[in-house]
């Protein structure tokens, strides 16, 4: 159904324009991605301002691993990975090309992270 055919919806326009926003990240939602952190994370001495994502080199082997640790952990395992926030957690640190543990995510600011995570939702669910 074309967006023309829908009639009051009850959406304001802020919302319209949220929902197409959401849209149109997940069409761009590609491997390789560069994000500038809207506040910067301090680890091991260093200061990051910018991440960069490399989602389309992980590998099957990756998932495994990722789902193994969470178990170990005593997390959810049965969830679809891409709507399980530490599977998407884990997923994007293992896809981060700087040298960030899950320590210094967690410290992360939550709008940055939340970023992060869909992102790497969005790269799974374009999969799909």
């Amino acid at each position: 159904m074309a967006k023309e055919e829908i009639k009051d919806t009850g959406l304001t326009e802020e919302d319209e324009k949220k929902i197409d926003e959401i849209a149109n990240e997940m069409e761009a939602a590609e491997g390789q991605w560069e994000y500038k952190l809207i506040k910067p994370i301090f680890f091991e001495g260093k200061q990051y301002d910018t991440l960069h994502f490399d989602f389309e080199n992980l590998t099957a082997e990756d998932a495994l691993n990722i789902d193994d640790e969470l178990a170990v952990k005593g997390g959810i395992t049965y969830m679809a990975d891409a709507f399980n926030p530490r599977f998407l957690m884990h997923m994007a640190i293992r896809a981060c090309k700087e040298p960030l543990s899950e320590i210094a995510f967690k410290k992360m600011y939550l709008a940055d992270y939340y970023r992060i995570k869909n992102r790497a939702r969005n790269f799974l669910i374009r999969l799909v």
